[in-house]
């Protein structure tokens, strides 16, 4: 995919959830330029590319959190489905327990939450 198609996707995906077209322009090309860069997901720490990036809301909308580019980063797809409706921090507590108490469930962490559709409800 092309950064420029990439940049498209996101900017509509973002107007979509209601975020001004300035604002949704932002956020995408800050997206699409980490990714280009190689810059890390903020969740899993390994690198983005431009088919697997996508734009996460620190905050998500369904707990309160704004639709603005300062409330938005590049993480993976995957991550982000695994995150869904969690903030970020409870989302890296989570990983960081598992890690600490339950080391061989961590692989399948991520993989689990997405196949199960979970969500957290805290």
């Amino acid at each position: 995919m092309s950064p420029q198609k990439k940049l498209s996707n996101l900017k509509w995906s973002l107007i979509r959830r209601g975020m001004s077209k300035l604002d949704a322009l932002r956020a995408a090309k800050m997206v699409v330029r980490k990714a280009a860069g190689k810059a890390p997901c903020l969740l899993c720490l390994l690198p983005l590319t431009l088919l697997s990036v996508s734009a996460d809301h620190v905050v998500p909308l369904s707990r309160g959190g704004a639709n603005t580019p300062a409330n938005i980063w590049p993480v993976h797809k995957r991550c982000n489905m695994a995150k869904g409706d969690m903030r970020s921090e409870e989302f890296l507590g989570l990983v960081a327990y598992t890690k600490a108490n339950m080391p061989h469930y961590l692989p399948n962490l991520i993989a689990r939450l997405i196949a199960s559709g979970w969500r957290y409800r805290g």
